[in-house]
């Protein structure tokens, strides 16, 4: 991927976990985007107030909410050029 590849485009990482949310805004922002990290549902819901993202990562359960709140929200609101993308992760426990 160059690093023009993403240029232009905002992602909007929904994450309460700092690490994972480093690292995927890592590879984004590497990849020429433009990146938002947010911890909470709250603030996800004021982030997208001015500018519907080019891209969403959500993860499932955020402290205060589930992400799908978000979702409902940009889809009701969202400009009919501009049909963000979605990409949904949850984390996956092992060990004993």
């Amino acid at each position: 991927m160059s690093s023009a590849s993403l240029a232009g485009c905002s992602i909007l990482i929904c994450e309460d976990e700092p690490l994972i949310a480093l690292g995927i805004a890592d590879a984004f922002s590497h990849a020429g985007a433009r990146v938002l990290k947010v911890r909470s549902l709250a603030d996800a819901l004021i982030a997208v107030e001015d500018e519907v993202p080019s891209a969403v990562i959500l993860d499932h359960a955020l402290t205060d909410g589930e992400s799908s709140q978000l979702r409902e929200c940009l889809k009701a609101a969202e400009h009919p050029l501009r049909t963000p993308q979605w990409v949904r992760h949850q984390r996956t426990w092992r060990g004993g």
